[in-house]
């Protein structure tokens, strides 16, 4: 029967190892994601800067139609919602990270117990 707990138990170690290195790895994507999810928030600060700049040079040049600025200004918007989306996105990608960073510690406590039982039942060997 301890032989069977201790299989057991070792089974269970090696689970939480293995649910370890997958969280780890899951860190890691989370924040690879995190990473591209800022890199698309900045390329899209610098593209709103450039709609602005180019909004400004338009409506200073004479002859420009309403019609030019306000397709300008629709893309200055999209771009704008973009930016939220991607912030929105961050946001979601850390409150993910940290959930994983919660579990990879809930895995290592639950790791840490399991040895300390293996220890424990290895005292009553026969």
């Amino acid at each position: 029967m301890i032989t069977e707990i201790q299989k057991e138990t070792e089974g269970v170690i090696q689970s939480m190892k293995h649910g370890t290195e997958r969280v780890a790895v899951g860190l890691q994507t989370t924040s690879d994601v995190n990473k591209t999810f800022t890199e698309i928030q900045n390329s899209i600060e610098q593209v709103t800067e450039k709609v602005n700049e180019v909004t400004a040079s338009v409506q200073e040049m004479t002859g420009v139609s309403d019609h030019v600025v306000r397709a300008l200004e629709e893309v200055k918007t999209v771009a704008e919602t973009s930016a939220v989306s991607s912030q929105e996105s961050s946001a979601a990608t850390e409150e993910q990270l940290a959930t994983m960073e919660e579990i990879a510690a809930s895995s290592t406590a639950l790791a840490n117990l399991a040895e300390g039982l293996q220890e424990s039942i290895s005292k009553f060997r026969i």
